[in-house]
């Protein structure tokens, strides 16, 4: 058995099959942060940032960004172009494919 602190909480010991999917979701939680890390718009990873990694409704994020001189309109472009950014880059890594119609 492996201790493990962090995102566990209070849980420290883990059985073999436990600690094997708090690695395969601690890689794939590395991949998210580096595709968000990954998009070039600086407004868009920040919009992302804010509305996806801090967990903030969308008019939390809407109204913080609109104090920034930004339109509603364009906060949800920023997000769309961040979600495609972010969509490449797990398919780059072979965590995404492409859905078939």
């Amino acid at each position: 058995m492996a201790c493990i602190d962090g995102s566990f909480g209070k849980v420290t010991v883990l059985t073999p099959d436990q600690h094997a999917t708090y690695t395969a979701y601690e890689n794939q939680v590395d991949v998210v942060n580096a595709a968000i890390d990954a998009i070039l718009d600086k407004e868009a990873r920040d919009i992302i940032t804010h509305q996806y990694i801090k967990s903030t409704r969308r008019k939390h994020t809407v109204a913080l960004f609109q104090g920034r001189g930004m339109g509603e309109r364009t906060v949800d472009r920023r997000i769309s172009k961040g979600l495609l950014s972010i969509a490449n880059t797990l398919k780059d890594c072979g965590m995404l494919w492409p859905s078939e119609k």
